[in-house]
């Protein structure tokens, strides 16, 4: 489909997949999941407090929980994507049957 603002060919499916995995990503709080998480990262390592001795030790300790984090930010981006391919499976089975 061509889009009259640009006129360049834009695909409808991946439009769609955009619109809901938002729309999915807000609904379940994805976004201040997100957000709270990158606020107490900064708590977790302060400004400054890796730069002494005692801040050697704390890149390997902290490490399992920068993985942890990471994992759960993530995890509202997957579970979007999870629910808009599962609803697009189920339309495509009912549109075929």
């Amino acid at each position: 489909m061509v889009d009259p603002a640009s006129g360049t060919q834009v695909p409808v499916v991946s439009q769609l997949y955009l619109i809901l995995a938002t729309l999915v990503i807000v609904s379940i709080d994805g976004h201040l999941l997100m957000l709270r998480l990158v606020a107490e990262s900064f708590q977790a390592l302060p400004w400054g407090e890796h730069a002494g001795a005692a801040g050697l030790l704390g890149p390997g300790s902290r490490g399992g929980l920068g993985l942890r984090r990471g994992a759960v930010m993530a995890l509202p981006a997957v579970t979007a994507m999870l629910v808009v391919n599962l609803a697009f499976g189920v339309m495509t089975r009912a549109a075929l049957s």
